[in-house]
């Protein structure tokens, strides 16, 4: 864990930011519900949210990917502490990147 964490850290001079996907696709409609547990139909892979736990940095998802008309989430990963720093981003990000609809 403290190696991943000076690895990410290194990165702080070059990148405001890493960007990855938040989830495997968009959410399963709601009318899904009646006809599934839940289970075939889940809205997450935890493995997308595995490196942010380990380096204990601040998250954030923005709907700037569109698929079937459902949103799909764009995660942005900041630095350790860096909470304000990735609001500032993810708020200059939702302003000056249009979303990509599928």
């Amino acid at each position: 864990r403290d190696f991943a964490q000076q690895a990410f850290a290194a990165l702080a001079p070059l990148a405001d930011g890493l960007v990855s996907l938040s989830s495997v696709g968009p959410a399963p409609p709601m009318e899904n519900r009646a006809k599934d547990s839940g289970v075939t139909h889940t809205t997450g892979l935890p493995a997308y949210n595995a490196a942010t736990s380990v380096l204990g940095s601040p998250a954030i998802t923005l709907p700037l990917i569109a698929m079937e008309g459902l949103p799909v989430g764009v995660q942005v990963i900041g630095q350790r502490h860096g909470d304000a720093a990735l609001t500032g981003l993810a708020a200059w990000m939702t302003a000056a990147v249009r979303p990509v609809i599928v």
